[in-house]
């Protein structure tokens, strides 16, 4: 009888812990590329450089034609990214630095989805660039939901990579062979190229190297939570090798068989590289060690850039980047800072086996603002969304995530920004028996034009005239959308360069 009472209690356990294994929520990987354009994976049509690993998670999950990022530049769009709010509501809505340089800051009232998933019971890390708060602020990672940060906490730091120093949490750990020493010569494209990388260490590789770990952690953690990783690469942003910032090229630690293009710019060739030979060889690096430690069924991921394609970086030695080199917005209007469609659209990739249909072309619309509820409804606990003091601007898209059908409604996605003096907004209005409709002005003298995106990706023909109703409805919806800020005033005479 006690060996039965003892078997019967081992099978409950079993059926318990079974069932805790059952209810446990996905762990979720955020991939952060900086400044890739639409048109830069082989997925979205690009071909002179490949990309296999990024090809191949496009085919184990949902590849989106319309997937859109939270603005033009990094520090807004990555706002929105964390808290669901888009331009028109967010607190930071440009990459504008404070009077000493620092960055702007996420305010303490400023919830992240973060902080939301660290309340569902998730572990929670950020390797890489953060840009939306120093570290002694408001803003800093560990303070807006992270338990753990290493990388680049500052945006402007961010363009050298080959730094003195990066941040662990609050406090910052040495690079070595990037202090230049009596022995040493400071971080240069000579010296960091050569064979072994000459000493130096690339952020890129170290971002990559502290994920790994962050995951074989995962793996040995006691605790049994969640995850929720934000990995966030500063490239193929432009960037230099030296505490100076300039973005004089794309340093990488070898050009790889691009270094044979001698038609090529040494800048074109180091962009190609960074994209072909790091940043989709280490998705791969990625994948494989989701897959060694049985991660992989039970991690949805997301894969996006932070805007669209750059058209910055290079000098009169290297050469200068220009987008149109590679057709780096992949055929749409405009590059990074622009509110036309190659400023905003992002590649755009979803895996979660098992749930979401493998091998899928969406062409459901989606932008940052929907991660925190959908991140919210992927942990099962969507509820947390009805319990924020701001109503986020985002939807959740699980049901798309599900293979099922799915609109936007009448809600419209909102843009705005300002650059070189000239404020601008935009929306796109999904009308699944119209179109793909969208509405915008670079410049708050200018009047609204209206494109219809899936026969016009481009943007060539203005259609207000022929189709006022849904000109209307947009600019609706824009009015409607905008709250006035003063860090961030409306209209082309109040604008700063951001």
């Amino acid at each position: 009888e006690k060996m039965l009472s003892f078997l019967v209690q081992l099978g409950s356990l079993a059926v318990l812990a079974a069932a805790a294994a059952a209810e446990k929520p996905p762990n979720i990987l955020w991939i952060m590329s900086d400044d890739l354009g639409y048109g830069e994976l082989s997925s979205y049509g690009q071909r002179n450089f490949s990309t296999p690993n990024l090809d191949q998670l496009a085919k184990e999950g949902i590849r989106f034609k319309y997937g859109y990022a939270g603005a033009p530049v990094c520090a807004p769009s990555r706002c929105a990214l964390m808290t669901g709010l888009h331009l028109g509501h967010a607190y930071i809505r440009g990459n504008n630095a404070n009077a000493d340089g620092t960055d702007m800051a996420l305010r303490e009232s400023d919830m992240t989805v973060a902080q939301l998933l660290q309340d569902a019971g998730y572990f929670t890390a950020l390797v890489g660039k953060w840009g939306l708060g120093y570290n002694a602020s408001t803003g800093q990672p560990n303070r807006k939901g992270f338990d753990y940060y290493f990388g680049e906490i500052d945006q402007k730091a961010a363009h050298n990579m080959y730094p003195p120093f990066l941040w662990l949490n609050t406090d910052t750990i040495a690079m070595p062979g990037n202090v230049p020493s009596a022995s040493e010569p400071p971080p240069s494209r000579d010296r960091c190229t050569a064979w072994g990388g000459g000493g130096c260490n690339w952020t890129h590789a170290a971002f990559t190297d502290v994920t790994l770990d962050v995951l074989q952690n995962r793996a040995e953690a006691v605790d049994n939570k969640p995850f929720f990783l934000y990995l966030s690469w500063t490239d193929p942003h432009a960037g230099g090798w030296t505490t100076d910032y300039n973005e004089t090229g794309n340093p990488v630690p070898w050009a790889g068989c691009f270094a044979r293009e001698d038609d090529w710019p040494i800048v074109e060739r180091d962009h190609a590289s960074v994209i072909q030979n790091f940043q989709d060889r280490d998705v791969g690096r990625i994948l494989s060690t989701l897959d060694r430690l049985g991660f992989s069924n039970s991690t949805v991921i997301f894969f996006a850039s932070d805007n669209g394609a750059s058209n910055e970086g290079g000098s009169d030695a290297f050469g200068f980047h220009d987008y149109k080199f590679f057709d780096s917005s992949g055929g749409l209007r405009g590059c990074k800072r622009s509110l036309y469609e190659g400023g905003i659209r992002t590649p755009a990739i979803i895996r979660w086996p098992g749930v979401a249909p493998a091998g899928v072309t969406s062409d459901f619309p989606w932008y940052f603002p929907d991660f925190l509820p959908t991140a919210l409804a992927i942990a099962q606990r969507y509820d947390l969304v009805d319990q924020l003091d701001v109503p986020v601007d985002g939807i959740s898209i699980l049901p798309t995530l599900r293979g099922q059908a799915q609109k936007r409604t009448d809600q419209c996605m909102y843009f705005e920004f300002c650059t070189s003096g000239l404020w601008g907004q935009a929306a796109v209005l999904h009308e699944s028996d119209k179109g793909y409709f969208k509405a915008v002005r670079l410049s708050s003298q200018e009047v609204f034009e209206l494109y219809e995106l899936k026969t016009d990706p481009s943007e060539s023909v203005d259609v207000s005239a022929s189709h006022p109703m849904i000109l209307s409805i947009l600019e609706h919806c824009i009015q409607s959308q905008h709250t006035d800020s003063p860090d961030f005033p409306a209209g082309d005479a109040a604008c700063s360069s951001s």
